[in-house]
């Protein structure tokens, strides 16, 4: 099938096809975005309760989302996972420095 054929088909879709198509792709979409979060907390080995209490969403749920299964207002858990994670590098980073600064203070010393 070339590009043709499929917009032709696309043109031709009835309405239940589209809301079908449009449905596989937010799942393959939610999915792939899922499977990065995930990938991204077990980087920093942490566990999915340590995500879950900080977005206040139930380690369920947050399950399901890493999944990408379809949840509740999975735009607004998605940002909150976001800042969840990017505090926890930078927690990490003030770590290191901080154990830098001390490795620097006692050269001196």
């Amino acid at each position: 099938m070339n590009l043709v054929d499929l917009l032709n088909e696309r043109l031709n879709e009835s309405p239940e096809e589209k809301m079908v198509r449009t449905k596989i792709v937010r799942e393959m979409n939610w999915k792939k975005e899922g499977e990065k979060f995930l990938e991204r907390r077990n980087r920093l080995n942490l566990f999915r309760a340590d995500i879950s209490r900080a977005i206040n969403v139930s380690s369920s749920r947050l399950r399901r989302f890493e999944l990408g299964e379809g949840v509740r207002e999975a735009r607004l858990i998605a940002r909150a996972y976001a800042l969840a994670i990017e505090k926890e590098e930078l927690n990490i980073e003030i770590r290191l420095l901080r154990q830098r600064l001390a490795t620097l203070t006692n050269k001196e010393t």
